[in-house]
């Protein structure tokens, strides 16, 4: 006698679940084809919607870190134009950059 041939994977495998409707004739003419087109179409965008929440759930850092970045460069761009801004019109950063020069004592 040969050896009965059992499948590894056989428990793990569900076979869907049948379920009767109560739907009968007169509910199925009901339906109309432009209610089935939108159907369809509210399941595409709950699909598309579904796929647009799991995105942002997964890259939630990736989004905060993105803010921070785009915060620090901003902040960074607005301080540059200040000092820009602040050189061209009075001597201050110049007079401020001597007086660290004489008392930090730099040797050059």
């Amino acid at each position: 006698m040969s050896k009965k041939k059992t499948k590894k994977f056989r428990a793990g495998i569900k076979s869907p679940v049948k379920t009767t409707s109560s739907v009968g004739i007169s509910d199925a003419t009901d339906i109309q084809e432009g209610d089935v087109i939108d159907l369809a179409n509210e399941l595409i965008e709950t699909k598309e919607e579904k796929e647009h929440n799991e995105m942002l759930s997964r890259y939630a850092y990736v989004r905060k870190d993105v803010r921070k970045l785009g915060l620090t460069f901003s902040i960074l761009v607005l301080l540059f134009i200040g000092f820009y801004v602040l050189n061209s019109q009075t001597s201050i950063l110049a007079d401020l950059g001597n007086w660290l020069y004489k008392i930090g004592n730099f040797q050059i």
